[in-house]
């Protein structure tokens, strides 16, 4: 059960659903489904069938039982595989920024299949000496003390992290790079014609500003945001590089396979096949130690994009340190623009908790894009108006790197909360701990215990973000304890 509810948690995320009537959709459910993936990668096959192994060894081993029952067991694990493989793909269909694929539930399938085949395939002596392993002297203290952490973490991250919503965990080796991400898998097309990067958060009042000197082809004076801290200007470099018109930053230099093409007439690079301009590293540091110190910064850029079909999103900017540790990116998701910073409570990589415009559609004319980061609060202006925001400390569920929809609330009292209740309470039911003969019996001492560590975990994280108290974030996580519990005392033996 709680194998099958962490799977289902990792395939639904972020747990924001698209809306339209379901039977509507189903003609195009199964034309997608039917089409697969556009572009198979050969890591994310194997991952999903090294995803279903630990389905098909634990079901078989529910089958075949200690008697070691062979044959039918194995098809059934693997009819059961798909079943629920397919059945994943059906939901995340309605999942925002989740892609169903037949390819998916054959690999899903091919991974119950190859753990049910290991299960069957062992000594008799094998199976009778795993299911002697879990003797209750040795097992339990190690799975209560497991479920207890796992509570304690909501409360534990208000005192690690004092301010989850800030700038925190950046990758101090970072570089800014331009048209594309360290590994070179998120290539952007276009035009690049200017990126300032301010160590101060830029408003509405200062985003028009810019925007009218840039239709009207002027340089763009100093406002209340200062200067910026790195400039760069994208025109033909008179040596091997592009220079920081600010003399702070250092020069962006042509990395990877990829070409680019400077334009003659006008300012600007075109980008037409994967590149990256990248800064050293030195230089990437010095961007970091001042942004991160401030806890607000801007990051300006003039662009027009290639085409409106980039998926990724593809990055027009990101500084980012080895093995992609993004700090911030800005991206682009067909015609709309993903802003993303690292935060204790957005992940250490891109997640659900970005901004993304939503009243202002891209075009392939010159646009101007503002991002700006002040306190937990992500903006994107286009063309001097604010298209997009997300307030990390109201928006966020801390713990789950995602927005705080009843999916996502949900996955938290589940992944947090229900192994401590199923564990507690089979454990004080087998050992019949005494209590009172009423409700509040020892079988639901956990239960209780757990609805008090998820109340003072919100309290918490309420106090910390400045917002008001969810109470539909308590009643659902409320019933997933008492599901928890009842499904504890029903699966446990009669104390004797």
């Amino acid at each position: 059960m709680l194998y099958v509810g962490y799977l289902l948690i990792a395939t639904l995320y972020p747990f924001e659903w698209s809306s339209g009537p379901i039977l509507s959709r189903l003609p195009e459910f199964v034309h997608r489904l039917q089409r697969g993936n556009t572009v198979f990668f050969t890591g994310d096959f194997v991952a999903n069938i090294l995803l279903f192994v630990p389905f098909g060894m634990i079901a078989c081993l529910h089958f075949a039982g200690a008697k070691r029952r062979k044959g039918w067991p194995i098809l059934v694990v693997a009819l059961l595989g798909c079943l629920l493989s397919f059945s994943v793909e059906f939901v995340q269909f309605f999942v925002r920024n989740r892609h169903s694929s037949i390819t998916d539930v054959i690999s899903n399938g091919t991974g119950a299949l190859a753990g049910a085949v290991v299960v069957a395939s062992l000594p008799s002596a094998y199976i009778r000496r795993w299911f002697r392993a879990w003797h209750p002297r040795l097992t339990w203290p190690i799975l209560l003390a497991i479920a207890a952490i796992l509570a304690l973490v909501p409360l534990a991250m208000p005192i690690v992290f004092p301010n989850w919503h800030l700038a925190q965990l950046w990758s101090g080796d970072a570089r800014f790079h331009a048209g594309n991400n360290t590994s070179l898998t998120r290539p952007w097309y276009g035009d690049l014609h200017r990126i300032a990067i301010y160590s101060r958060a830029l408003n509405e009042e200062c985003a028009r500003r810019h925007l009218s000197c840039m239709q009207k082809g002027t340089h763009v004076a100093s406002d209340a945001a200062g200067e910026p801290i790195a400039l760069y200007e994208f025109s033909p470099p008179q040596r091997s590089g592009l220079a920081d018109k600010t003399g702070q930053g250092g020069d962006l230099h042509l990395e990877g396979s990829g070409r680019l093409r400077w334009r003659k007439t006008a300012s600007g690079v075109h980008i037409r096949h994967p590149a990256r301009l990248s800064t050293g590293r030195l230089t990437g540091s010095r961007i970091t130690d001042k942004l991160r110190n401030s806890q607000e910064f801007s990051v300006e850029v003039w662009f027009a994009p290639r085409n409106l079909i980039q998926k990724g999103p593809a990055l027009i900017f990101n500084l980012a340190g080895a093995e992609d540790s993004t700090n911030f990116l800005l991206g682009q998701s067909s015609r709309d623009l993903v802003f993303w910073v690292r935060t204790p409570v957005s992940g250490l990589g891109l997640s659900a908790l970005s901004a993304t415009t939503m009243n202002q559609p891209l075009t392939r004319k010159l646009t101007q894009a503002i991002v700006v980061f002040r306190e937990g609060r992500l903006k994107i202006f286009v063309n001097g108006v604010l298209s997009g925001s997300l307030d990390l400390r109201r928006e966020s569920l801390p713990g789950m790197f995602t927005k705080r929809t009843n999916g996502a609330r949900i996955a938290y009292a589940f992944f947090y909360f229900f192994p401590f209740t199923l564990a507690w309470s089979s454990f004080l039911a087998r050992r019949n701990v005494p209590g009172p003969r009423s409700f509040l019996s020892a079988a639901w001492v956990a239960p209780a215990l757990a609805v008090i560590l998820l109340l003072v975990a919100e309290i918490l994280h309420c106090r910390q973000g400045g917002r008001e108290f969810d109470l539909t974030f308590l009643a659902l996580g409320v019933l997933v304890i008492f599901a928890a519990a009842t499904a504890a005392r029903f699966s446990s033996p009669a104390p004797r």
